[in-house]
């Protein structure tokens, strides 16, 4: 064996379960597909429901609007597949996108082209509730399914707009996409404990094969 390391079977993967390593919930969610690096992939969304538990997991709607959002979908199963399809559909357009980024590179045309259109089309949705103390953002509409969507796009807005490339990485082991905070800004793994730990192994098991023939 090449380590000891507990790796769960496809069937063991949840959302519950599900690692948060990107640092913003853009890189969260291209980040549901689990390895980008290798096949075959196993994919934690499989339903617009699943999109609910990973906002959820993630944090990026209240339990209120995740009601709201489930009832609606419930009542609505031809929007609910339409919005689902959709979602991942934006999810393999943003993925080659920051991949290209975190490698240096301008990102294809069509990909830079295919993201600004729903990044027009979510932020255009945005309003704000503004008190005498906090301007709380929320989207157009009291029922609508692309919300996690609209969420997920403006962390994407955020992240482009706000933050050095350089600090934007992939995995070089499972290709994973995560915003690296440290401070001499030489992080490698989306987590030292899972992919550093099973890199190093590997080297370990190689180097001594190696020596042993």
């Amino acid at each position: 064996m090449v380590n000891n390391l507990y790796l769960p079977s496809m069937s063991e993967r949840t959302i519950e379960n599900l690692q948060l390593d990107g640092g913003c919930p853009v890189f969260d969610f291209t980040n549901t597909l689990n390895t980008r690096a290798t096949s075959p992939a196993f994919d934690y969304l499989k339903s617009y429901h699943d999109i609910l538990s990973w906002s959820d997991r993630a944090r990026i709607l209240s339990l209120e609007r995740l009601r709201v959002l489930s009832q609606y979908a419930a009542a609505h199963p031809e929007q609910r597949d339409v919005a689902f399809l959709k979602a991942i559909r934006v999810r393999e357009t943003l993925y080659p996108m920051f991949s290209a980024i975190a490698h240096l590179k301008t990102p294809d045309k069509e990909i830079i082209d295919g993201f600004n259109t729903i990044l027009s089309e979510c932020l255009g949705r945005i309003q704000l509730k503004i008190s005498q103390d906090v301007a709380t953002p929320g989207f157009i509409n009291a029922a609508l399914l692309d919300e996690p969507l609209c969420v997920i796009m403006k962390s994407a807005y955020d992240i482009l707009t706000n933050e050095n490339f350089r600090r934007l990485k992939e995995c070089p082991r499972c290709g994973w996409l995560f915003v690296d905070r440290t401070k001499n800004g030489k992080r490698r793994w989306c987590d030292m404990k899972v992919c550093g730990s099973r890199s190093k192994a590997t080297r370990y098991y190689h180097k001594k094969k190696d020596e042993a023939e």
